[in-house]
C-alpha cells in the first residue's frame, strides 16, 4: 500500500516523531517508479571485464591524488565511491526525513514519451525502513563484498559509514550493502513507500530551504554553493529559462 503525501504538515505530522539515529531509516527518490535497486544492479556490463572489484581498485588506484586522507579499508573505499557516483552495491539511507524529501523533490522532473505512455505522472516517492537488526560490525570483514558473500552474512544489512567525506555527515548518511545488488532492497511491512505529487516539489523544496536543506548544506563544496544559489533563482523567480 502507498500512501500519497498531501502537504508539508501531512509529511510532518507522519515523520516528525520518530527519533533519529536508532533504528529508523528514510529514503528519497526522484521518480515513484523507480525501485531500490543499487546503482551496481542498474548499470550495464556485458563483457564482464569491467566488474565490481576492477572498477573499485582502480578508484582506490587514482583517487589519492584527489584526497587528504585515505580511507582505512574497502567499507570506507566504497562508501566513499558510492558518494562520488561509482557504481556500487550500496544504497543511501539517511536518518534524517528531511534530507530523504529533499532527495526526493530536489530535481525537476520532464516526462518522456515512454513514461506518458506507462502512466508516470512526475511523482517523486519516500521510503521509510524500520531496521530492527542492529548495524553490520564493519570490523569484523575486510570488504563489504566479502561479507555479504560470505556464509555468515544474512547477505544484507545496514551501516554506519565512516565520514570519510564531508557529504556523508551533512546527509546524515547511513548505507545498506546487499549480496545480490540486480534486485531490490526489500523489507517486509518494515519498508513503507509515500507517493509526493509533482505539484508538490516546488513548495518542498521552498521549505526545505528555509530550514537549511538545500543544495549548498548537502553537497559542502562549491559546485552544491553555485547549485543552491541556481535553484533560489529558479524556484523563487521562475526566470532562469535555459540551462546554463
Amino acid at each position: 500500500m502507498e500512501t500519497v503525501i498531501e502537504s508539508f504538515e501531512h509529511f510532518h505530522k507522519l515523520f516528525s516523531d520518530w527519533p533519529s539515529q536508532t533504528r529508523y531509516y528514510f529514503r528519497g527518490v526522484s521518480k515513484s517508479y523507480y525501485e531500490l535497486i543499487p546503482s551496481l544492479g542498474r548499470s550495464t556490463d556485458e563483457t564482464g571485464y569491467y566488474d565490481e572489484q576492477r572498477m573499485l581498485r582502480e578508484f582506490k588506484s587514482q583517487a589519492q591524488a584527489y584526497m587528504n586522507k585515505i580511507p582505512n579499508n574497502d567499507w570506507e573505499w566504497l562508501a566513499l565511491a558510492q558518494h562520488h557516483g561509482l557504481p556500487t552495491r550500496l544504497l543511501d539511507w539517511t536518518t534524517n526525513p528531511l534530507v530523504a524529501l529533499y532527495f526526493a523533490v530536489k530535481d525537476d522532473i520532464e516526462i518522456n514519451e515512454q513514461e506518458k505512455s506507462n502512466g508516470y505522472d512526475g511523482s517523486s516517492a519516500f521510503y521509510f525502513l524500520i531496521y530492527k537488526t542492529p548495524p553490520l560490525d564493519i570490523t569484523i570483514s575486510k570488504s563489504p563484498i566479502d561479507y555479504v558473500n560470505s556464509e555468515s552474512s544474512r547477505g544484507h544489512g545496514l551501516f554506519w559509514p565512516p565520514h570519510a567525506t564531508p557529504r556523508i555527515k551533512a546527509q546524515s548518511g547511513v548505507l545498506s550493502v546487499q549480496q545480490d545488488p540486480s534486485k531490490p532492497f526489500s523489507y517486509g511491512s518494515r519498508l513503507e513507500k509515500y507517493i509526493i505529487p509533482q505539484h508538490l516539489r516546488t513548495k518542498f523544496r521552498q521549505i526545505l530551504n528555509a530550514y537549511g536543506v538545500n543544495d549548498s548544506s548537502m553537497f559542502p563544496d562549491l559546485d552544491g554553493l553555485a547549485s543552491h544559489l541556481k535553484n533560489i533563482r529558479e524556484d523563487h523567480y521562475r526566470s532562469w529559462e535555459r540551462d546554463a
